[in-house]
């Protein structure tokens, strides 16, 4: 049997992630800096990378609905059923939070690192 072994990764963000996140900001969320769902790919060994043990990747893709049903299957070894995760990936999902001034940003770091230091035993 082999040991179970910490895999680094890095994260690659698309342009068309940035795109994405610009035009629902300035036309649908406006003045809102409520998180987000979003979601990303990471490539499994089954699509290994170049001088990389896996990448986590972002793209536009990362802000449609269809990612975050239940139904979406989370690993494709070929191709999934419904065609939203790639062949070769395993979908993530997590937060986006894009403020409307360095003040909130800086209220926000500060409250969650107040939660962490509270939550978490050092």
């Amino acid at each position: 049997m082999t040991d179970l072994k910490f895999s680094s990764f890095s994260s690659q963000v698309d342009p068309s992630f940035w795109f994405a996140l610009s035009t629902l900001k300035l036309n649908t969320w406006k003045l809102d800096s409520s998180p987000r769902e979003t979601a990303g790919f990471y490539a499994t060994p089954l699509r290994p990378l170049p001088n990389t043990d896996g990448t986590l990747e972002l793209s536009s893709a990362a802000f449609s609905p269809d990612l975050f049903l239940p139904t979406t299957p989370l690993i494709s070894a070929n191709a999934s059923i419904d065609g939203s995760v790639p062949p070769g990936y395993a979908a993530t999902r997590g937060w986006t939070c894009n403020f409307n001034t360095e003040e909130d940003w800086r209220t926000q770091r500060l409250s969650a690192a107040k939660t962490l230091e509270d939550n978490v035993p050092f």
